[in-house]
């Protein structure tokens, strides 16, 4: 089956020079086949991931045949780049404090997936929503109902590239084939890397919650044409 491609566009927020910050989401759908969501640079100094997704797109768009649907965001929150000039900053919203990855925590317990995109469709229609909250909508709104998800991160420079996922979901995500795996306990998601993370909301419905990792690729303010190299011949297996 013909792939239909959709470039989307998502606005976050107005600056005062009258311009708008934009979320952009390249969605590729073919035949029937599992639904996979991509998304980097949450955190603003954790750049790799964007030309990374990048690479996935201008592949993608190479494609005549595609089983299934790839939806990727290459720049989850470019209001975090804008603060980045420090590995520190652009993790955080220098306003309010939080970190960019840690405002997703609901109290809910969806009965649906389904049930999940319904409330974050109407939160953006919320007026005087917080910032934290509307790109938080807008993620999850973007994302839809997957089956697998992937999260792609950094970490310090001197660090190993590895992976973060549950114990029953990590065999999913071998082919990523990092050089260490951090299981996370389903109980509470007792590491703190996924307590309140844009994962959250996902594991609130039971057997439809989707398979979920996230890859930290490689060191954070850098773009390292090597790694950029290796990453990119991992995630296309």
């Amino acid at each position: 089956m013909s792939i239909e491609f959709q470039h989307l566009t998502f606005p976050l927020q107005t600056l005062p020079t009258g311009e708008t910050t934009i979320i952009h989401a390249y969605q590729f759908k073919g035949g029937d086949g599992p639904s996979i969501y991509i998304q980097a640079n949450l955190h603003g100094p954790e750049i790799i991931g964007t030309p990374l997704s990048g690479m996935l797109i201008r592949y993608l768009q190479s494609l005549e045949q595609l089983n299934g649907t790839v939806t990727i965001v290459p720049c989850a929150n470019p209001l975090g780049v804008n603060e980045s000039s420090t590995a520190l900053d652009g993790r955080w919203n220098k306003k309010s404090g939080y970190n960019w990855n840690r405002i997703f925590l609901v109290d809910k317990q969806w009965r649906s997936a389904q049930e999940k995109d319904l409330y974050y469709q109407t939160m953006l229609q919320t007026p005087n929503l917080s910032i934290e909250d509307k790109l938080a909508a807008t993620q999850h709104t973007i994302a839809g109902t997957p089956n697998y998800v992937i999260d792609l991160h950094c970490c310090g420079i001197e660090t190993c590239h590895y992976l973060f996922s549950f114990p029953d979901h990590i065999e999913h995500f071998a082919e990523c084939d990092t050089r260490v795996v951090i299981n996370v306990d389903e109980d509470g998601f007792a590491n703190s890397s996924f307590m309140g993370s844009f994962y959250s909301p996902f594991m609130e419905y039971g057997d439809d919650s989707p398979k979920v990792c996230t890859w930290e690729v490689g060191g954070d303010q850098q773009i390292d044409r090597g790694i950029l190299d290796q990453r990119w011949l991992q995630l296309k297996r």
